[in-house]
């Protein structure tokens, strides 16, 4: 099977999604009954108009990222990879922008996972 590599970081997985509506975009990282999740959740604050990111945790299989006035069409996203924690025994990473057309509440997400260097017992 073809890899994508970027230095010493492999491409686990990449794409671009929109999310349906107003509904949080959720990553289901492993195929098992419990699956390890990520979910981005995007939230207008007109109190406080700043763009913020916050990250808490919803179990011990599940992640949700909170995405507050991500509401540029130029984009917003990271300029240093998230370390997210641990997927098959390698640091798991993640590098996104999102978009957002006018006034509506899709948000449309590009994204690229990466496995780094291996951890014990990860």
């Amino acid at each position: 099977m073809p890899k994508i590599k970027s230095g010493p970081y492999e491409v686990f997985w990449s794409g671009v999604v929109v999310s349906f509506k107003d509904n949080p975009i959720e990553f289901l990282l492993t195929d098992e009954p419990n699956p390890l999740t990520i979910s981005f959740h995007f939230k207008n604050r007109k109190e406080k108009p700043e763009q913020a990111l916050e990250v808490a945790p919803a179990t011990d299989r599940a992640l949700n990222i909170f995405c507050y006035n991500f509401n540029n069409p130029l984009g917003i996203g990271n300029t240093e990879p998230i370390e997210i924690g641990v997927l098959a025994n390698r640091k798991l990473f993640l590098y996104y922008r999102i978009y957002t057309l006018g006034e509506t509440t899709e948000k449309e997400m590009h994204f690229a996972w990466y496995l780094g260097e291996g951890v014990a017992n990860g």
